[in-house]
Order: C-alpha cells, then structure tokens, then sequence
C-alpha cells in the first residue's frame, strides 16, 4: 500500500493483469513498504504479541495500516514480496459497516504521517 495515494492509502497493483510490469516494475521486486494489507500478511507471533495486535480500535478499516505504522516506529519493516499469489476481496467478511468511524479515528491518530511523502514511494 502506498500512504496518501487516494486519502489514507490505496494497493498499488490493484487490478493490474497478470504478467504486466507495474510502475518500475516495482511489483516485480522485494522491497520495503509503509503498509501491506492484513489479508496476506506474516508476522512472526512473539512480533504481534509485543506490538499487542490490531486495534480494536479500529474493527473495519485501516486496522493492518495502523499495525504496519505501528511496525515502522517499533523498529521493524514491512516487505512486500511478488513470490506469493492471493487473491483479495475488500471487505466481504466484515462488511463497510462502520467505515466511517475508522476512517475518522484513523485519520486522528496518523494525519501528521499521511501529510508527509510516503518514504518508501519514488517522488517524480
């Protein structure tokens, strides 16, 4: 995910077809990112347990963007790799429900982090 882009952070790749080279073919290398979505994301136990989880703060949206934010001030990294193949559905476990709050309580707790550049993002 890429912090800023379309509010508080959109997927890069997002429906781009199979085979086809992202932006510097950046979904094509392991590399460091703010943020990667819960649904296909590894964490070591003993990592989750010491940043005390996702917040239930947070019981929609935007709860693995806090936790990876979380991650970066802790002193660890968030890798996205293209070695793994997922497919992803937005939101249909647990709905849209209750979207809004999160987005406001989100944008509480991080605005000063969405008004600065992605550091791991190319600026042109």
């Amino acid at each position: 995910m890429v912090l800023g882009l379309g509010g508080v952070a959109r997927h890069l790749f997002l429906g781009m077809p199979k085979g086809e080279r992202g932006y510097f073919a950046w979904d094509q290398v392991v590399r460091q990112y703010s943020a990667v979505t819960a649904a296909c994301m590894l964490v070591r136990r003993e990592v989750f347990e010491e940043m005390e989880g996702f917040d239930a703060s947070f019981a929609v949206a935007f709860n693995d963007i806090d936790f990876c934010l979380r991650l970066g001030l802790a002193g660890y990294r968030v890798l996205y790799t293209p070695h793994a193949a997922l497919t992803h559905y937005e939101s249909i476990s647990r709905g849209l429900s209750g979207y809004y709050r999160d987005y406001q309580e989100f944008l509480a707790r991080w605005t000063d982090v969405l008004l600065e550049d992605d550091p791991f993002t190319i600026r042109i």
